[in-house]
């Protein structure tokens, strides 16, 4: 059974996107709950903003078949929980982006999975 502590909405501003949608952070985000699955196009503008993942398992997003991630703007995606593997599974066909202006932040990228 899995957790559930999105306090901050961030599952449900990602879920509502539509297809192709821009989501524009305009705060941090802690987000402690089941990986949040991307199965469609979206594009997540950090700004300056952080997302902390504080959950216990897997990662934050699990993007698959059929889904695109693009990350851009100077903020944070980061996680304090230890073991981690990566906070970003890239799995069975689906797409990350990372923009070649956030070249000198991905220091900032806590690992990803490519399966």
């Amino acid at each position: 059974e899995g957790i559930d502590e999105d306090k901050t909405g961030l599952k449900d501003l990602i879920e509502s996107a539509g297809n192709r949608a821009v989501i524009t952070l305009q705060n941090d985000y802690e987000y402690k709950a089941d990986p949040i699955e991307i199965d469609k196009a979206l594009t997540i503008d950090l700004k300056s903003q952080t997302i902390q993942y504080l959950g216990i398992k897997d990662c934050l997003f699990s993007i698959v078949e059929g889904g695109s991630l693009t990350i851009q703007g100077n903020g944070t995606i980061t996680s304090t929980v230890p073991g981690l593997d990566s906070l970003i599974h890239v799995k069975d066909g689906g797409v990350l982006n990372i923009p070649l202006c956030m070249a000198d932040h991905t220091d900032r990228l806590i690992g990803m999975a490519l399966e």
